[in-house]
């Protein structure tokens, strides 16, 4: 019986892990993306600070300046609504970033040996997040929450890997839906929905991907099934989806299919399992110290906008100087 527990246990991991590198290439992109605007905006920041400070330097020094030329070599009008635009994009970024991740930290982490109370509102978000290079190219996903109770005692990573097994599945059967019917420009639809049912809590993985033929669908929990091409698919996903919600945590996995239309798959958890009190979550420091940055930059922008107030206003053009920065 030990031996069996640890054969399957090396069987969870090493299918988790193979999800991971599906995964890994289209999460680099996703990464790359913010991390080239960001380093866009830093550099179009780093040359605006130049003769802000150059100007504020001299004016320290008692230096006799004529302001207006000084505001309309520097563009002040420009900088006043562009320094600020580019500090939300890179925070933007950031947060993006580190959602990310986070999300990747989240799936991959080992499992501890005990059962924790866990949101499925945020495990299906973080669910979405990671596999979104999968389905991104091919359909739009939406998380939406129809209870509040919200919170689950399970294993959380296990639960992780069957949810986004499932989006993977979803994905490729909406890429190959649209194959078989020559449509290119029009997506899918992913939604990922949380519910009650009756007194169990509920999670449906809905797909417009055009369905399972009926003569196959007692067969798709069966270990090594697929109907994919051979090297595109291992057939293990499903049955250790199911193995997980079923023998490990009590619950069920069900699917509903109309061949020509879409699926649904609902992962049932008992109601034993449903939890109503949680702890409040920690807001990021680096969300918190990216605003606190962002709220004093403002602030000395709204102090420039001040003192150049007071002077006479001398209209200028805007020119090209900062083309390519990425706005």
């Amino acid at each position: 019986l030990e031996k069996n527990k640890r054969l399957e246990m090396e069987l969870l991991q090493a299918h988790k892990l193979e999800s991971l590198g599906t995964l890994a290439s289209g999460v680099a992109h996703e990464i790359n993306t913010p991390a080239q605007f960001i380093g866009d905006n830093l550099r179009f920041l780093t040359d605006s600070f130049d003769p802000l400070h150059g100007l504020l330097t001299r004016l320290k020094a008692g230096e006799a300046l004529d302001i207006h030329s000084e505001m309309e070599d520097m563009d002040w009008e420009f900088l006043k609504d562009e320094v600020p635009a580019a500090l939300q994009e890179a925070i933007s970024g950031i947060e993006t970033i580190g959602k990310i991740v986070r999300s990747i930290k989240e799936f991959s982490h080992p499992d501890d040996d005990d059962l924790q109370t866990y949101d499925m509102a945020k495990l299906l978000e973080t669910a979405a997040t990671v596999s979104r290079p999968q389905w991104r190219h091919c359909a739009k996903l939406s998380v939406r929450s129809e209870t509040s109770d919200t919170f689950v005692e399970c294993y959380p990573g296990d639960i992780s890997q069957v949810v986004i097994n499932l989006i993977v599945n979803a994905a490729d059967a909406i890429a190959d839906h649209r194959t078989k019917a020559g449509v290119t420009d029009e997506f899918g639809q992913i939604d990922l929905v949380l519910r009650r049912e009756d007194q169990s809590l509920a999670v449906d993985v809905i797909d417009t991907g055009g369905g399972i033929p009926e003569d196959i669908q007692r067969s798709i929990f069966d270990m090594f099934f697929t109907t994919k091409p051979p090297g595109q698919g291992t057939g293990q996903g499903l049955a250790i989806s199911k193995s997980i919600v079923e023998a490990k945590h009590g619950g069920k996995l069900e699917v509903h299919s109309t061949d020509g239309v879409g699926t649904r798959f609902t992962i049932v958890f008992p109601a034993n399992q449903i939890r109503t009190e949680h702890q409040g979550e920690k807001v990021e420091d680096l969300v918190c110290s990216s605003a606190a940055i962002l709220i004093a930059v403002r602030a000395n922008l709204a102090l420039g906008n001040s003192f150049f107030a007071a002077q006479p206003r001398v209209p200028f053009a805007r020119n090209d100087r900062f083309a390519g920065c990425g706005f």
